[in-house]
């Protein structure tokens, strides 16, 4: 029974990531056809479509992030509000980052890099106190 429990939390945690890594490749999949056409330009195009695809790619990065959160938030409300809240509000402070930090692209960066890591060390405790 422990190991089903094991097996169970392992795949839904993959499944999570699955999704949000199929949030990103949809968002980029929708923008692709301006990036091929910035492949036209003559002389350049080579590179500024691997540029344009490479901002394209960050930009869905940053853009699912809040998005999953609020569908995590809201998928979570109904059973466990407190784990739900936690999630709404990691989006809500995520989307604040994006309006104080939008000047500075440095900052947004080291942003992202906090948020993850909070993230990843409340995932980390999260996982040891359900041992």
């Amino acid at each position: 029974v422990d190991l089903s429990i094991k097996k169970n939390v392992a795949e839904t945690y993959l499944l999570r990531l699955l999704f949000f890594v199929l949030m990103i490749v949809g968002i980029c999949s929708f923008f692709s056809p301006i990036v091929d056409l910035v492949g036209y330009i003559p002389l350049v195009g080579g590179f500024l479509k691997g540029t344009a695809g490479l901002i394209v790619l960050l930009g869905a990065f940053l853009v699912s992030i809040p998005m999953f959160s609020i569908t995590m938030g809201l998928a979570w409300l109904r059973y466990h509000p407190l784990i739900g809240g936690i999630f709404l509000g990691i989006a809500a402070v995520f989307l604040i980052g994006f309006q104080v930090f939008r000047k500075n692209d440095m900052s947004l960066y080291l942003f992202s890099i906090y948020f993850y890591t909070i993230l990843i060390i409340l995932i980390i405790n999260e996982t040891q106190q359900n041992d």
